[in-house]
């Protein structure tokens, strides 16, 4: 089959329009390489934490009726659950919710530099503070931008929402309390890291824990660590390398101490049970 003129590709053509328009190409490469190098600046580096538990099994002491009897009396298998049961209990919304309570992440404190956002998890120099009950029950969360100003002072805005502005008020000594429309009372205080004349734009992303458990599910990931041995992998993700580390650490913490309490509810059941049956 015959190929025609316009099939095939005419290079001097194609280089005498490069060279006729060079300068229309200099300038799309030049703002695409200053976009890319924008994001590169922009964009936090994001970190991978790992962190494994061994599940122990159950023995195989105790056999035929007398177990199944046992088992009746027992309440929950943490201290020895199949590694499924116990890999839903690692990824449960309970569990998430009492991690981020106990570290507070229902309060994300960012610090406005420039175009990036740096985090302040654990050195902010202003701190919202308001009861551990309220996050149970938060209806909707909220955004206090905080500027410290030089003086000693600082101007707030609150905002619900997108568009929502509840409270903006300038010039403000701390300690000062606001209450929001939807409910809840915050304190606003200075904490160790304040630095008196320094000035600082600061944002503390509120929410509540059920909000922020969702969140930090779609990070983390829990699957078996191997085929052959009874253990879970846990991975999470986040950009502040202290945040990330304090997550996994205080979720194996937490978890560790519910499969402790439970084992030692199990065996207090089971020499009830025991005793029980040999009274009668």
């Amino acid at each position: 089959m015959p190929t025609s003129d316009s099939d095939k590709i005419n290079f001097s053509r194609t280089s005498y329009e490069i060279r006729k328009h060079w300068c229309y190409y200099l300038i799309a490469f030049i703002l695409f390489a200053g976009f890319a190098a924008f994001y590169v600046y922009k964009k936090n580096p994001v970190y991978l934490f790992t962190s494994q538990v061994m599940i122990e099994q159950q023995e195989g002491s105790s056999s035929g009726g007398m177990a199944a009897m046992m088992k009746t009396f027992s309440i929950g298998s943490f201290g020895g659950g199949s590694v499924d049961d116990e890999q839903l209990v690692l990824e449960s919304r309970s569990m998430l919710c009492e991690v981020i309570s106990a570290l507070q992440l229902n309060r994300m404190y960012v610090e406005k530099s420039g175009v990036r956002n740096l985090s302040l998890y654990k050195k902010s120099p202003v701190a919202v503070l308001a009861p551990d009950a309220l996050f149970d029950t938060l209806k909707s969360g909220a955004s206090f931008r905080i500027r410290l100003n030089a003086d000693g002072t600082a101007d707030i805005k609150v905002k619900q929402g997108m568009f929502k502005t509840v409270f903006n008020e300038k010039n403000r000594k701390l300690p000062m309390t606001i209450t929001l429309p939807t409910g809840g009372t915050f304190a606003i205080d200075k904490t160790p890291f304040y630095k008196p004349g320094e000035e600082r734009d600061i944002v503390v992303a509120v929410s509540s824990n059920n909000a922020v458990a969702e969140e930090y599910a779609e990070r983390m990931d829990i699957d078996y660590s191997s085929k052959k041995a009874n253990g879970i992998l846990c991975t999470f993700k986040d950009n502040d390398l202290r945040r990330g580390t304090d997550f996994l650490n205080t979720l194996m913490t937490l978890y560790n101490r519910r499969r402790k309490n439970e084992k030692a509810l199990d065996s207090t059941n089971e020499m009830n049970f025991i005793d029980d049956r040999l009274a009668t």
